[in-house]
């Protein structure tokens, strides 16, 4: 698989190195973790930070304000950008 535009994920990329990635999971210390650089496409991820900031400034988030949170929520995936939509829908 190639990653592209839009693809978050290069799944493949990960799959065909999963007995790999496993060991390094297992042998991990402290605790078995794992850490993937450059997880993210580089590309598609720029293009969702830049379409998040702009999305703040829309209408349609909820509030969530409590004395132990602080947080804004948006439930409605059609007012999401088309970038950060993509992942979700497939």
């Amino acid at each position: 698989m190639t990653q592209n535009a839009h693809q978050v994920i290069d799944l493949g990329k990960y799959n065909n190195n999963l007995p790999e990635l496993n060991n390094q999971y297992e042998k991990a210390q402290p605790y078995p973790h794992i850490v993937i650089e450059n997880f993210l496409n580089p590309d598609t991820l720029e293009d969702c930070i830049r379409e998040f900031d702009a999305l703040n400034e829309t209408d349609g988030w909820i509030n969530y304000v409590h004395f132990n949170e602080k947080k804004r929520g948006l439930n409605k995936l059609e007012l999401l950008p088309k970038n950060i939509q993509e992942p979700f829908r497939n």
